[in-house]
């Protein structure tokens, strides 16, 4: 009985440890091979990011591609305060899951 309460009392808890968790980010030249959960991509060189890439909310696993330069559409906008970061307009998978959402201050707010 203690087993399964304790295996319970973790499950809650790894949920709301969930809510309460930001996405991280990282400047790179090269995407990873392995992209992380709950992790942004920024790419490029030299403060020149072109592209920002993160894993799809979800759960659907699918590496999500944003584009940062504004002369190719669309593109996303990206700003980081106090160590959070934010992307602009919100992500709208047309296809795949389908995910609409915004990434506002290293949480996912769904539509």
């Amino acid at each position: 009985m203690r087993k399964l309460y304790r295996t319970i009392n973790n499950w809650i808890f790894s949920i709301f440890k969930r809510k309460e968790a930001h996405y991280r980010f990282s400047f790179v030249e090269d995407l990873p091979e392995k992209i992380s959960p709950m992790k942004l991509y920024f790419i490029g060189e030299h403060q020149n990011y072109w592209q920002v890439v993160m894993l799809c909310p979800c759960g659907c696993g699918s590496p999500l591609h944003m584009n940062l330069l504004e002369e190719y559409f669309p593109y996303w906008e990206y700003k980081i305060e106090d160590g959070k970061v934010s992307l602009f307009p919100s992500i709208d998978r047309f296809v795949g899951c389908k995910s609409h959402f915004h990434l506002i201050k290293g949480k996912i707010i769904w539509h």
